[in-house]
């Protein structure tokens, strides 16, 4: 299992729908211990498996196909188990053979922040090789893990955040280029390095409008994923003249 920053957010009585019965954790890997019958017991005992961490969300690539019926593991009203635990029992659609290339750490901490970012870039995004593309506040679970798949896709990405050494490390993990979102009129000034982008994927929300519109080409998008400066996002009529607004949820 892998300490999300969901859980510390439930800890804190911010998450809704809060089971305390149940324990924290929607993500892990782990072996098959058994198979509740004879044909699953032989179909995957012993192997090493990942945790698919919410439930109710099958095919359809917009979002759950039943309302208020999605849910994710750890915590929460509904969810048959954390992954805090020693032992779980899921059905089998909740698990997928480990990829081998991942060691158990790297492998329980990619299911929650892999799939929101996932679904901000490529879902809601339409992100692909050659897209430009800025993740704001570079630092985060998703921030990273989303540079990681776009730069793997053959995307253009740069990076904001408050501080240098994120900055940098961003760099090295494929961005192109990045500022300090503290820098006065920073997204102006990131134009002057990276030309009009296609893509914004925002974690902080504020004012995030005024900032990326400026950025953005006609048509662009901005794909939030939350919104760690409030509640809020104004949405300008500059945006709607210029820009397609895209607001993708977690898993």
């Amino acid at each position: 299992m892998s300490l999300n920053h969901r859980d510390l957010f439930i800890r804190q009585n911010l998450y809704p729908g809060i089971d305390p019965s149940i324990p924290l954790g929607a993500d892990g890997v782990g072996i098959v211990e058994s198979g509740s019958t004879a044909e699953l017991d032989s179909r995957w005992r012993g192997k090493r498996v990942v945790l698919i961490p919410g439930i109710g969300w099958e095919s359809d690539p917009l979002g759950p196909e039943a309302r208020g019926r999605y849910i994710m593991l750890g915590a929460v009203k509904g969810a048959p188990c954390g992954t805090f635990s020693e032992y779980v029992a899921v059905e089998e659609n909740q698990v997928v053979t480990c990829p081998e290339h991942l060691s158990d750490a790297e492998a329980a901490t990619f299911p929650l922040a892999g799939v929101t970012a996932y679904r901000a870039l490529f879902t809601k995004g339409g992100v692909k090789r050659g897209t430009k593309l800025l993740i704001t506040g570079i630092g985060g679970g998703v921030g990273l893990t989303a540079l990681l798949l776009a730069v793997n896709a053959g995307a253009e990405v740069y990076v904001t955040s408050s501080s240098e050494k994120k900055i940098s490390r961003a760099k090295e993990l494929g961005a192109k280029d990045g500022i300090l979102y503290t820098t006065p009129n920073w997204s102006r000034e990131l134009k002057k390095t990276s030309g009009e982008l296609d893509v914004v994927l925002d974690s902080a929300g504020g004012d995030i409008c005024t900032h990326a519109v400026p950025l953005l080409h006609q048509g662009g998008a901005i794909v939030t994923y939350g919104m760690t400066l409030g509640p809020k996002t104004p949405f300008t009529m500059q945006a709607v003249l210029k820009v397609s607004v895209s607001l993708g949820g977690s898993c």
